[in-house]
């Protein structure tokens, strides 16, 4: 049986190439064929995007999103139940080491890794499991008060945990899925003075009577934060910040709200109103895809990581990005009332000033040796200047606010007056300040590391 697909997808470099060999061997699968459209709409054979035959149907190393259109990024490997390669996943976490502390295994660890698998900063590790590690976890209650902060400074594993410590998510790349990063989950909790561990997203206890969607955080994940909200009866509320790598440009963030009953993770139906794209029939979650690079250059080469999905404290409201699919920097805003998190609105981020939190999308935000500058689009398509001197954070007044300024296309360049000085900023070039033609001051952008 031959069946045709509608392929869209951009570049795919050599680290897929060498995923979707991953994905024949573990999976014990024939290739059966890849075809796609290049830039032309040609149809094409690409060595990356390869479909398999099983027994049971046809599966693909992609996801699907969009309307349909398979967009093949990168290559996954797919946990499947009838394959091999579960089989082989599920008895994994058989090996032992022996130990007197938690400290002694820990070092016993550090050792399998870097015999193993070498230096996660330096090589491409490949099937980076770890039984040990594993069972350790899973076995040993004692873990989940042991920071592991050896493993974790040494890049082996990154480990996040509840402030009230009855909650921890270990999570690793376990580098088989290319630019569709397949994280590891290890999950932990304590209730009732015991502690229980399982393999597994928090996503899978959460979801466990449900058929899978395609589309969860369940295939493991990066687990960013765990904010802690209490109910009126002092009850905590865990809201789990997972993110997904879809591919080299597609991301996906989302928080899901838990709590800890009878010995269970359970789903906290706590969302009320603003419903989006995404989980319209699920109260305990809400959830953003975003591209990726656009983003990172805009908000100071990756500063503005930090502002996504946040919690104010002092009006008790979380903040969840707008995206289309380029984030905005603006928020849907729920605050909580002691029982649910309401939706109360869309706005720039708490960490803004309020004279600057009105706008329609962040276009770019860097900083020179003495200035922090700021563009924002307006609603009218219009662009606004905001600069602060000594490079001050956001949270403060700015000292020159300019409105009414332009975008030229061809020359790449925003265009401010203020009076009869002109203010100018290249795309990723230098801000330049001039009077009547005269230079005042010109700086390059630093580099955020």
């Amino acid at each position: 049986m031959f069946v045709n697909f509608l392929l869209k997808f951009p570049n795919v470099g050599d680290y897929s190439h060498k995923a979707v060999a991953v994905c024949i061997h573990k999976l014990q699968l024939q290739p059966a064929f890849a075809v796609g459209l290049d830039a032309a709409g040609n149809a094409v054979f690409h060595p990356s995007l390869v479909f398999f035959k099983k027994p049971k149907g046809v599966y693909c190393t992609g996801r699907m999103f969009h309307g349909g259109l398979l967009m093949l990024c990168g290559c996954s490997l797919r946990r499947q139940k009838e394959s091999n390669y579960y089989e082989e996943e599920s008895k994994i976490f058989e090996e032992e080491i022996s130990y007197e502390s938690i400290e002694e295994a820990e070092q016993k660890i550090l050792d399998i890794f870097s015999s193993r698998y070498g230096d996660p900063y330096e090589d491409y590790i490949r099937e980076l499991y770890c039984p040990e590690l594993a069972t350790l976890i899973l076995n040993d209650p004692a873990t989940l008060d042991y920071p592991f902060e050896v493993l974790q400074e040494k890049g082996y594993i990154d480990v996040v945990t509840s402030d009230d410590g009855n909650l921890r998510i270990y999570y690793w790349d376990t580098g088989t899925g290319g630019t569709y990063i397949q994280w590891m989950n290890i999950c932990q909790y304590r209730c009732n003075g015991k502690v229980y561990a399982f393999h597994g997203p928090v996503s899978e206890m959460l979801t466990k009577d449900e058929e899978p969607d395609g589309e969860s955080v369940g295939d493991g994940c990066a687990v960013m934060k765990i904010i802690t909200i209490r109910k009126s009866d002092n009850t905590p509320i865990y809201l789990v910040h997972n993110y997904i790598r879809e591919s080299s440009n597609w991301g996906y963030g989302e928080i899901e709200a838990i709590e800890i009953k009878d010995g269970e993770l359970v789903a906290a139906p706590i969302f009320r109103g603003g419903l989006g794209e995404y989980y319209e029939d699920k109260q305990y979650s809400r959830g953003v895809e975003y591209t990726i690079a656009d983003w990172y250059f805009r908000a100071n080469r990756g500063e503005g990581w930090e502002w996504l999905f946040k919690y104010d404290t002092k009006s008790n409201s979380l903040y969840i990005p707008e995206a289309d699919p380029s984030l905005s920097d603006r928020y849907s805003i729920y605050r909580f009332d002691g029982e649910k998190l309401n939706f109360i609105g869309i706005d720039g981020g708490f960490w803004l000033h309020p004279t600057i939190r009105s706008f329609e999308s962040m276009e770019e935000v860097f900083e020179t040796k003495d200035y922090r500058v700021r563009i924002d689009k307006m609603t009218d398509g219009t662009f606004r200047y905001s600069a602060w001197n000594n490079r001050a954070t956001m949270d403060k007044a700015p000292d020159i606010i300019i409105y009414s300024g332009s975008y030229n296309q061809e020359e790449e360049r925003y265009y401010f007056k203020n009076g009869n000085v002109t203010y100018t900023i290249d795309s990723e070039g230098p801000l330049t300040v001039t009077r009547n033609g005269k230079k005042l001051l010109q700086q390059e952008r630093l580099k955020n590391s």
